[in-house]
């Protein structure tokens, strides 16, 4: 393979990395953000009860339920 080949070859093949290169990006933000969930019981929290439970009550009750603001075709009160 002469040097002009061999090249050709790189550049094709740096060609080839730059498109995978942000879906692979993607796929590795993605990861991380499953491994921190596993690290950290984030899909067990609920099924631990909230002790105590008027301090549970006290902050629930605190808390704003529903929607406010605007949608592209109606205010939302």
């Amino acid at each position: 393979m002469g040097a002009a080949a061999c090249d050709a070859a790189v550049e094709e093949l740096t060609r080839l990395l730059d498109q995978v290169e942000e879906p692979l990006k993607q796929t590795f933000q993605l990861v991380d953000s499953l491994n921190w969930r596993i690290q950290n019981e984030i899909d067990s929290i609920l099924e631990k009860p909230i002790i105590p439970v008027d301090l549970y009550r006290s902050i629930r009750e605190t808390q704003l339920v529903g929607l406010s603001g605007y949608s592209k075709e109606v205010q939302i009160s």
